[in-house]
């Protein structure tokens, strides 16, 4: 049902004349909402069915063949859509025309308005999230899809085409009223940089932001195929071997997959006493847990049992998610395309879903990536990848906004930050503790022993890493002494250490935190405020989500501060005329790394370009500096 009380008439245009006259009517406007229903949700596969734009008082739905029609639109307008990258990529598909007018997607514009709403979708935006019933603009209405409806095609044949162009052009007004409403707002709003709004931060930064997300998404990355199909051989076989170990030490027959099975064998056969119950799910009747929590208690205590079973899930779920899952998700050119969510997290980095390549780990750890995922991400023939990474970039984040004059000097000499922090902290000589780092790796490399001697030195470095690293994300004491392996009391003066020599990072921190209390929001370099209400609170019996907000305050400062720095470098790279010459193509970004696709012949020089592009973002602003350390290979494992 929709309520509002000037909501116009919608309309339904097939005839192309007509169609030209709207498009008139819309290059008059200042902007026009658009939005598409479609045959499905993939970005590649999928195709609109119709399309809806709306101005002041008009919301009107055409068929897609109608499409081609606003080509001028797409080229010259300005547009407001929500989760604006999809409705681009339905046009690419069904009509091949990529759209290039500025677009403002009112998804992130809501993110920027409050970072702390319950929900960004369109309609409660256009309803209860901005404004009351009593608001001429209110629209509440309830979605057409779901039950037997999940496509447009559905909804045209089961609630008819007057029905689904009703909706569809509501959508678009929706987002018209959303848009104004927004734009209000956010040029109301100041960032912390003088005589800069959120709205101007919004139209600088986001705007040309969305344009370089969509290229990474319809560029794709290559899979190698065969690869994966012969990693898939590898996992099964492996999960079998844990399944028939399992069930010989067990002397009877167990699904691993079973978890009534597991339970009764855990608890009736082995007799272990209860750690931990179920929530109880619909029936409400509670009953003995064998979750992951649980057994890896189990594992540490030396259950082997419990210690396979991990092992069995960790490659079940690598072969599912990834090796099987990949491949189901690829193209019919075998390249695989997420979708970068802009605005997905509350620091202001991206998310990535479907699939989630943000967290295919690292390679180096045999033991979270024995198959080498990384590995199955390829150049095409004729090709190469260029990966760049930033360096230790939260760490210079930090000792930039803290202005810590030892720490920026170790770090503009070129020195490895950890090993140079923890220097400082134990009194020990930074060559020393670099000369261990090199010597065990050539010891282990030659199969001798580590001496306790370069142990202890390596140790400093991870202690002042995990500190570090720890600061950068609020941890407080526990989370510090569960990570560094020790008792609070010691994290404690490992902490204290840190700071000794670095009183400037303590006083930023605390100058966040007040802040955070005083004004219930934080900031990063760029000025985007995350608002923060429970740093308002007083200490006391609402300590706990106090303590939260002054650990998320600190990490959005500086983790804030590093997706700042590396979405401009994305818009940076993505305008860059001279990497369009070398034909270089932006594939993904993954936290604080970037992933293109270049011909061979131009590699070089893209590389410089690159390089370039990521340390740029600050530079004049900036007393650390801020390096980028691009790499050229066929596979992503070779270029990180």
């Amino acid at each position: 049902m929709f309520v509002a009380s000037d909501i116009p008439a919608h309309e339904w245009i097939e005839d192309a004349d007509a169609a030209k006259k709207l498009l008139e009517e819309c290059l008059d406007e200042s902007v026009v909402a658009f939005d598409t229903e479609t045959t499905g949700l993939d970005i590649m596969r999928d195709k609109a069915v119709m399309f809806s734009v709306a101005i002041p008082g008009r919301r009107v739905a055409l068929p897609a063949e109608l499409l081609r029609v606003f080509h001028p639109l797409f080229d010259y307008g300005v547009l407001a859509m929500h989760n604006a990258k999809f409705d681009i990529h339905m046009v690419k598909s069904t009509c091949g025309i990529t759209i290039t007018a500025d677009v403002y997607d009112t998804l992130p514009m809501a993110v920027l308005e409050n970072t702390e709403r319950s929900a960004y979708d369109l309609k409660t935006l256009a309803s209860d999230g901005l404004f009351t019933p009593d608001d001429p603009r209110y629209i509440k209405y309830d979605s057409i899809f779901g039950g037997r409806v999940k496509t447009a095609p559905d909804a045209i044949r089961i609630l008819g085409l007057d029905a689904t162009a009703n909706y569809a052009s509501m959508d678009a007004y929706a987002e018209l009223n959303v848009f104004f409403e927004l734009r209000k707002r956010l040029m109301a709003t100041d960032t912390y940089r003088d005589g800069v709004t959120v709205w101007d931060l919004f139209v600088s930064e986001e705007v040309p932001f969305t344009h370089a997300l969509y290229e990474c998404e319809r560029n794709g990355v290559l899979l190698d195929i065969p690869f994966l199909e012969e990693k898939s051989a590898e996992a099964a076989k492996r999960i079998e071997e844990l399944a028939v170990d399992f069930n010989t030490r067990a002397r009877m027959p167990i699904n691993m997959n079973s978890t009534p099975q597991l339970v009764n064998f855990f608890y009736e056969v082995q007799g272990r006493p209860v750690k931990k119950k179920t929530d109880g799910g619909k029936s409400g009747i509670q009953k003995p847990s064998v979750d992951v929590h649980v057994l890896k208690g189990w594992a540490e205590d030396g259950d082997v049992f419990a210690q396979i079973i991990l092992e069995y899930r960790k490659h079940k779920k690598i072969l599912s998610t990834y090796l099987q899952g990949w491949v189901k998700l690829a193209d019919p050119n075998g390249r695989i395309h997420t979708t970068l969510n802009q605005g997905g997290t509350d620091t202001g980095r991206l998310s990535s879903r479907d699939p989630n390549l943000q967290n295919v780990p690292r390679p180096g750890d045999s033991k979270k990536d024995p198959y080498r995922l990384r590995d199955a991400f390829i150049a095409p023939d004729g090709y190469v990848l260029i990966g760049a990474d930033y360096d230790q970039l939260e760490m210079r984040i930090m000792a930039e906004l803290a202005q810590e004059e030892k720490m920026i000097e170790m770090i503009n000499k070129g020195w490895d930050i950890h090993s140079a922090n923890a220097s400082l902290m134990y009194d020990v000589p930074y060559d020393d503790i670099i000369g261990a780092k090199k010597e065990k790796g050539a010891l282990e490399k030659a199969g001798e022993p580590v001496p306790n001697s370069l142990l202890t030195l390596l140790g400093y470095r991870q202690d002042a890493k995990t500190i570090g690293f720890g600061l950068n994300y609020g941890q407080g004491v526990k989370a510090l002494a569960e990570t560094l392996g020790c008792t609070k009391q010691e994290a404690a003066l490992k902490i204290e250490k840190y700071f000794e020599p670095f009183p400037n990072v303590r006083a930023f921190i605390s100058t966040v935190h007040d802040h955070v209390h005083n004004n219930g929001e934080v900031y990063t370099f760029s000025g985007r405020i995350r608002k923060l209400s429970a740093g308002n609170l007083s200490y006391g019996a609402d300590y706990g989500k106090l303590a939260r907000a002054e650990r998320q305050s600190v990490n959005t400062t500086v983790q804030g501060t590093a997706a700042d720095i590396v979405r401009l470098a994305m818009i940076y790279c993505h305008n860059d005329p001279r990497l369009k010459r070398c034909r270089a193509q932006m594939l993904l970004q993954i936290h604080d790394e970037l992933l293109f696709q270049c011909p061979e012949d131009t590699a070089e020089e893209a590389k410089m370009y690159v390089q370039e592009n990521m340390q740029l973002p600050y530079k004049d602003e900036f007393t650390v500096d801020i390096t980028a350390t691009p790499e050229i290979g066929k596979r992503w494992t070779d270029v990180h």
